[in-house]
């Protein structure tokens, strides 16, 4: 019942930018967290669990009637840490300044970067990460609501999403849409 209402099914195997999503800059999110409104969802094309969050995104902000949600490949500005063989962090590519603007003001919200050895050890790069799908709620430059990922029993990126779990994402994004939508 619910699939049928987004865009014919819930799992569409892409996260590129849909019908309500709008393609941003760095400096258009940075400007919307610092003193705009409006919802901001960071993740990228090849993401699994993008691909189960965007059409239910998507639904819920049409459903609320907001006219876009504001997009950014967070892939293409974050840097790539990796371990040497004494497992010792290396950059293997440098996040964009804008990347590395973000992640202070998303600070608070943010998880520690680990990364995993061969035998399965973590280690803590002493970085945070922005993780995809993440989706900012913003207004007047406050951070109101924030998700990462999709629901807690969904466990598997290339598991479809079921009725209840997209009955709860939808949720939890209509929830905090209206969070932002309040005068």
């Amino acid at each position: 019942m619910f699939k049928k209402k987004i865009n014919g099914h819930i799992d569409n195997n892409t996260s590129s930018p849909g019908n309500l999503l709008r393609s941003s800059t760095e400096a258009e999110i940075l400007d919307i967290l610092k003193k705009g409104s409006g919802v901001i969802y960071l993740g990228f094309p090849e993401c699994p669990w993008c691909a189960k969050a965007v059409p239910v995104l998507e639904y819920a902000a049409e459903t609320a009637g907001l006219r876009e949600i504001l997009y950014l490949n967070i892939s293409d500005i974050r840097d790539k840490l990796t371990l040497d063989e004494n497992k010792k962090v290396i950059t293997e590519k440098e996040g964009s300044a804008g990347y590395y603007e973000m992640l202070k003001i998303l600070d608070p919200i943010l998880d520690e970067y680990l990364l995993k050895t061969n035998t399965g050890e973590i280690i803590n790069t002493g970085e945070k990460r922005i993780l995809a799908p993440t989706v900012l709620f913003v207004k007047n430059g406050e951070l109101v609501a924030y998700h990462i990922g999709t629901v807690d029993s969904h466990k598997n990126a290339y598991e479809r999403l079921n009725e209840e779990q997209i009955e709860e994402l939808n949720k939890i994004y209509s929830d905090n849409i209206t969070k932002i939508l309040q005068k």
